[in-house]
């Protein structure tokens, strides 16, 4: 290799949300003379970057397989994921290629383990808030009980069953949370950390010496808005026509299904205000739609009475037109950040996992409004709990139309846009690597100090620090091996 040139390894799991911010960095990595490859599944895509396919003597072959597998096991997902590629390559293929640091996302900690087998420094990439970890962790990266402490566990968690319920299953092991846990704390603990997120989106905190913020990973949203107008044209057409901020494009996900209710509901409050609607729905639930002719194919994309369909949408780019002024959105962080990087306000319908977490801090931060009150949390992936008749037509119609028309919603998404441009975004992202690659970690994380909580995990109220126990992390070398 050149001088200064540097082999970056990227561990990542098939699924888009986790591999998007990961290709996002990987091109920078390119663009600087580095040389990176992606480590993941043998099913997964990169158009761009340089892919190794793992575990295809496995005998799974797509993400549907490893979902099966772990209802079968009754454990969380990607606990299943991580024994595969660790099982089936992973660390075999990275020492053949001998990268000079491995980045992971915070899921594929595989990928920290292997830094581990290997002694190389590990970057973690978070796609999500710092919140995220204080969810599926129970960390929270500063300290509450002790100020010399920069990761402590949460001394205050917030009253939601479903995550009291979570950090509880975390930690005393059942169906593989304790696993999660274990993992990602040596990983957070051993690691540069990543966070794809914003000072301004979630609140100000003291951070620890191995924590950077990097902003959103996306690349600028002006070259989306120019694809939109070449690659769609009809739809451009459409939203041409309509005036600057009063269409709403609606977009809930890959994985959670609506059911015929919620369709109804949606559709109805969209058609009381009477504003130009794009809406990204499945073909399997279009023919939920009131008025759907039976027999009818699903719409690829096109017009169904007055509204926008498709059963996939170009949503960067959407998100680039002028004329949408809400998103309804189920709150995916990677979604979050393109409508924030869009400036565009949003009414939330969230499902599981981080979802209702990150709608939670949309709405603090005055860019959002949930569509109902928010589910309780489950790490079940794909979950759709809202009870029927939890929103209406009537209340569709009402927030929507709050959100459209008061213009409080679009001046702090506004300020939000300049807040997240600020941030550093892929840039520092790739240069935090590559501080990495130089220096490695351990100068960062030296001396981190775990605090656990005793048999707290569910009290609502502060712990008394009488309650805490103090332990040391291993450092990497020292991490038990798999």
């Amino acid at each position: 290799m050149p001088a200064g040139k540097k082999r970056i390894a990227f561990v990542v799991l098939a699924s888009s949300g986790h591999m998007n911010p990961i290709v996002s960095v990987a091109k920078s990595c390119v663009e600087r003379g580095h040389v990176p490859k992606i480590f993941s599944f043998h099913w997964a895509k990169s158009k761009s970057i340089e892919l190794e396919g793992l575990a295809a003597g496995s005998g799974f072959n797509s993400d549907h397989d490893l979902e099966i597998e772990a209802h079968r096991r009754g454990v969380f997902r990607y606990v299943v994921d991580n024994e595969v590629l660790t099982k089936h390559g992973l660390v075999e293929a990275l020492r053949d290629w001998m990268p000079d640091v491995i980045v992971s996302d915070f899921m594929s900690w595989s990928g920290f383990r292997a830094s581990v087998e290997l002694s190389v420094p590990h970057v973690s990439l978070v796609a999500g808030p710092v919140a995220v970890i204080e969810t599926f962790v129970g960390l929270t990266p500063f300290s509450t009980a002790k100020p010399c402490c920069p990761w402590t566990t949460m001394a205050c968690i917030p009253p939601d069953p479903g995550i009291i319920g979570f950090q509880c299953g975390a930690t005393i092991g059942v169906e593989g949370l304790g696993i999660l846990r274990r993992e990602q704390t040596s990983m957070f603990l051993n690691s540069l950390v990543l966070f794809n997120s914003f000072i301004g989106v979630e609140p100000a905190k003291p951070l620890p010496s191995n924590v950077t913020l990097v902003g959103p990973l996306l690349p600028p949203t002006k070259s989306f808005g120019d694809a939109l107008a070449s690659n769609h044209t009809d739809l451009a057409a459409f939203l041409n026509g309509a005036a600057a901020g009063s269409a709403v494009y609606v977009t809930t996900g890959s994985m959670a299904r609506l059911t015929q209710w919620q369709v109804e509901a949606i559709h109805g409050g969209l058609k009381s205000l009477g504003c130009p609607v794009v809406w990204s729905l499945k073909a399997e639930l279009q023919p939920f739609l009131p008025g759907w002719p039976a027999g009818k194919e699903p719409i690829k994309s096109g017009l169904y009475e007055g509204m926008w369909l498709g059963s996939w949408l170009p949503q960067v780019e959407l998100l680039s037109s002028e004329a949408v002024g809400v998103v309804i959105t189920h709150c995916g962080w990677g979604g979050c950040l393109e409508s924030i990087s869009s400036a565009k306000p949003c009414v939330s319908i969230p499902f599981f996992g981080d979802q209702p977490g990150n709608a939670k801090l949309l709405q603090a931060a005055g860019v959002a409004e949930p569509i109902a009150p928010l589910p309780p949390f489950t790490s079940d992936e794909g979950a759709n709990t809202y009870k029927a008749g939890a929103f209406t037509a009537a209340s569709v119609g009402k927030v929507i139309g709050q959100v459209l028309s008061d213009k409080r919603y679009a001046a702090k998404a506004k300020k939000l846009q300049g807040l997240a441009a600020a941030a550093g975004g892929v840039p520092l992202a790739t240069d935090r690597i590559v501080y990495a690659a130089d220096h490695g970690v351990a100068h960062l994380t030296a001396g981190t100090t775990l605090v656990r909580l005793c048999c707290c995990v569910a009290r609502e109220e502060p712990v008394e620090a009488a309650k805490v126990e103090y332990s040391r992390v291993p450092t990497n070398m020292e991490v038990e091996r798999l």
